[in-house]
């Protein structure tokens, strides 16, 4: 091309060819979208003559104006390259120094446009690709360096809290990463000492608990003990001696088997202990109940009443057999005296009443049968034995 006002000449181009035409173009045509030569359209324009070329500069075709302007705009920049959205292509213009002419080559937008997007579109998927595998890998390590330790922190603590309820005795079971040498590993061997010390300290607990159980224990076993016994004599107490002949009034109604009652009484008492002391007088009723208790069967019941008076109760046995038994004691008390501590023999003798229950009796009427019976002993002068009425 040349410029305005002279004849023009075109450099007719393509993505693959670039050629001049100095002579008429009888029927010029565009080329495939690649390259523009002539039009068959323009073939009847007045600036067109037989011998003539196209002169771009008089065109009245608004994309040769289009192309025209372009031409001009880029002139003085070599080998430019500018998007034209009036011809909708991609314009090359490069002046050749030889003879002032223009080689100008155009390309289609859209097939440039397509083959970015493409391009693009490739860029992006790849992208996304090295994304994924970049977050999958980064999954991984975290799992396999924060993830999985986290999970076996979480388990320990669990088996440690049940341990520590008593629903799991190990709790040394599992396994944490204490050789790794980063946080995660101080973490680790910080948790194993604290498990650990928990687990010895929870064992040191436990075993003062079970003494503290076993004082406990032994402490109710004396205070039972002390509830039902006489301190002094080792025999039951009178609230104890009362429900245990509760009991077995209740068994011989069942039964129907025969159950005696005998009440026994340190005769003069109370001159023992004005002659030789209350401390002589508390030996005195100690060995008494322990003579009383040595010719006991198993089953006959034993009780300390209050102060010198003592109770026995002897299931199954007729009343001619229980006189028999109670005057053998009477007896035995009588012929050996009692030693005191310092050695010395103290003479004793008991008197005694005996009953036999009869169906239907009262416990209180039970012992006030008894007890008149002893009465009657003492009455009848003592180191004696007597039947209720």
């Amino acid at each position: 091309m040349s410029a305005p006002g002279a004849t023009a000449s075109c450099c007719v181009t393509s993505s693959r060819t670039c050629g001049t035409a100095r002579r008429p173009m009888p029927s010029g045509r565009w080329f495939p979208p690649t390259g523009l030569i002539f039009h068959s359209e323009y073939a009847g324009e007045n600036s067109l003559g037989p011998e003539t070329d196209l002169d771009l500069a008089t065109t009245r075709d608004p994309k040769l104006k289009a192309l025209w302007g372009a031409v001009q705009t880029l002139s003085a920049t070599p080998k430019t390259v500018m998007r034209n959205d009036a011809l909708k292509r991609f314009i090359t213009v490069d002046k050749l120094d030889q003879n002032g002419w223009y080689s100008v080559t155009m390309y289609p937008t859209m097939l440039v446009d397509a083959q970015a997007y493409r391009t693009a579109l490739l860029v992006l998927t790849a992208g996304f690709m090295l994304i994924a595998l970049q977050a999958v890998a980064v999954h991984g390590l975290l799992n396999r360096l924060i993830s999985r330790p986290l999970t076996k922190f979480t388990s320990g603590a669990q088996k440690l809290a049940k341990s520590l309820s008593g629903e799991q005795p190990d709790i040394l079971d599992f396994k944490l990463p204490t050789h790794r040498r980063d946080e995660i590993g101080q973490m680790a061997r910080a948790f194993d000492d604290m498990a650990a010390r928990i687990w010895e300290t929870q064992n040191i607990l436990e075993e003062r608990v079970r003494e503290r159980t076993r004082e406990l224990d032994s402490a109710n076993k004396t205070l039972r003990h002390l509830a039902v016994t006489d301190p002094m004599t080792g025999l039951c107490n009178r609230r104890e001696f009362m429900r245990c002949l509760e009991i077995a009034l209740d068994e011989a109604a069942m039964s129907g088997r025969p159950i005696l009652l005998a009440m026994f009484d340190i005769d003069h008492f109370k001159r023992i202990n004005d002659t030789y002391g209350h401390g002589v007088g508390d030996e005195v009723i100690v060995g008494v109940g322990r003579a009383l208790v040595a010719a006991c069967r198993a089953s006959d019941i034993c009780g300390r009443l209050g102060g010198e008076e003592f109770a026995l109760v002897l299931p199954g046995i007729e009343i001619e057999d229980g006189q028999r038994v109670l005057e053998r004691m009477r007896e035995a008390i009588a012929a050996k005296p009692i030693i005191t501590g310092s050695g010395q023999p103290i003479p004793v003798t008991v008197s005694g009443g005996l009953a036999l229950w009869t169906l239907g009796e009262t416990v209180k009427d039970f012992m006030s049968r008894t007890d008149s019976a002893l009465y009657a002993a003492k009455h009848a002068g003592r180191n004696c034995l007597r039947l209720a009425a």
